[in-house]
């Protein structure tokens, strides 16, 4: 779970549920893809962020800001390729023995 701010104001988001996940299948959202179609982009970044906030507390958000609340989930479910998810390494990486 990760807290954002956008426009001064700040957003909870959390990784998507089984659940959720397994509702959104018809979207090309699963465990462990996210297949954006991008004519139902809308639909799907609806059906995203109502698993977490209400309609009405988006709803005066401009759609820059919606989209970055969107792309927060997202992250936080599926990872950012910018962000380290797995913990460091112990030791030199090495499968063998050194010598």
């Amino acid at each position: 779970m990760r807290q954002i701010k956008i426009d001064g104001k700040t957003y909870e988001v959390r990784a998507l549920r089984r659940a959720e996940i397994r509702a959104l299948s018809d979207l090309g959202i699963g465990s462990a893809r996210f297949e954006l179609d991008r004519e139902r982009f809308d639909e799907t970044m609806d059906r995203v962020l109502e698993t977490q906030f209400l309609p009405d507390d988006l709803d005066e958000l401009e759609n820059p800001l919606l989209v970055e609340l969107f792309e927060a989930v997202i992250s936080e479910t599926w990872g950012n390729i910018g962000e380290e998810k797995n913990s460091k390494r112990s030791g030199n990486g090495s499968q063998t023995e050194s010598g």
